[in-house]
């Protein structure tokens, strides 16, 4: 059967684009354009146009595996680390979606507080906007989200019943969050960007996850004992640390000063170190929750 369809006007354009230094704001902006494939009618031949779009269909499916892949491997190295008893492949798939799809309003989230911060504190150029930027607006926002839905989903699930199961939940969803947002940055910056990102970015939210995991299944470990002031005070933990390690990633990043770059890349190797040695030391002394 022949069929004929339509093209879209030539400058439909994609839901998003990507600012700030560290975030995803979604506003309708972007410059680039969208196009779909139009079938020819019976006889005629392929035109450039369709060649053209055959080209971008092959660019973005590499656009999709470039910003995916690392979080993969990482995801499928902590998951393996769960020696006991491993946690129900759909329920990380779950996360990991979840996880990506928090991109959205923890973009809304930034894109609504930083012109609000950057009109209160001096224009946006100031050590306090800075901080308040990175650990307030951006550090709460992307780890706070990833937390909702980690403990939404997990918190009650009958496979939720070892310490260490804690950490790989917040390693699925914060990956999910990182490779969403990776996608997103290939596609604004070209395929350039995906080493750079494959070595601090994404192991930077699989570290928050390793932590935030870690206290969120120290919570569970303590609640179901009955001693609620240590679950509560590590629930709390399972969000500020993540948080802490978030903004001082995104404040080193953009500080701005030789110190500070050079400090940032040794920030990077320190918490890759300290990450391995801690999932090790988790899944050793992993216990029943």
């Amino acid at each position: 059967m022949c069929l004929k369809t339509v093209a879209p006007p030539e400058n439909t354009v994609l839901p998003w684009e990507l600012a700030h230094n560290g975030s995803t704001v979604f506003s309708g902006g972007a410059d680039q354009t969208r196009s779909v494939s139009v079938r020819p009618q019976c006889g005629e031949q392929s035109s450039p146009h369709m060649r053209e779009t055959d080209r971008e269909r092959g660019n973005m499916s590499i656009i999709i595996i470039a910003g995916m892949l690392p979080a993969f491997i990482l995801l499928y190295f902590i998951y393996k680390q769960d020696k006991i008893e491993k946690e129900p492949m759909g329920l990380i798939i779950k996360l990991f979606i979840l996880g990506g799809l928090m991109t959205i309003p923890a973009g809304i989230a930034e894109s609504f507080f930083i012109p609000i911060a950057m009109n209160l504190l001096a224009g946006g150029s100031g050590l306090l906007f800075l901080l308040v930027e990175n650990f307030l607006i951006v550090g709460l926002a992307e780890e706070g989200f990833k937390r909702l839905v980690m403990r939404g989903l997990t918190w009650n699930h009958p496979a939720f019943n070892y310490r260490f199961d804690g950490v790989v939940y917040g390693v699925a969803v914060s990956l999910g969050f990182a490779a969403f947002e990776n996608v997103m940055y290939v596609m604004g910056y070209g395929l350039g960007i995906a080493p750079i990102r494959a070595v601090t970015a994404i192991p930077l939210h699989c570290i928050v996850g390793v932590f935030m995991g870690h206290y969120y299944g120290m919570s569970r470990f303590y609640a179901v004992r009955g001693k609620e002031i240590q679950s509560r005070r590590n629930q709390k933990l399972s969000l500020w640390v993540p948080v802490l390690i978030h903004g001082l990633y995104d404040f080193a990043a953009v500080a701005g000063s030789p110190a500070m770059e050079a400090g940032f890349l040794a920030f990077i190797v320190i918490l890759d170190i300290i990450a391995i040695s801690a999932v090790r030391r988790f899944a050793r002394n992993d216990q029943p929750a």
